[in-house]
């Protein structure tokens, strides 16, 4: 996630930018949340909308939103 903000900011124009993505996992018994905190240099929180969407957009949270399979191979 953390890359798709750093592309994001790249795609501005803005290559060295400082952002981070904290990410919290929340183990229940019927699902796993995951609770993501983007963190923006002060100045650069103009572009927060366009660093949303582009996280939102992530292959990392595309592939953690899909249900998952545990399949064990033949030895």
């Amino acid at each position: 996630m953390t890359i798709s903000a750093r592309m994001a900011l790249a795609d501005l124009g803005i290559a060295d930018g400082g952002v981070s993505v904290r990410v919290h996992l929340e183990r229940e018994e019927s699902i796993t949340r995951f609770r993501y905190e983007p963190t923006l240099d002060p100045a650069l929180e103009v572009h927060r909308p366009v660093v949303m969407q582009r996280i939102e957009c992530s292959p990392v949270r595309s592939t953690l939103s899909k249900p998952l399979l545990f399949v064990s191979e033949p030895q």
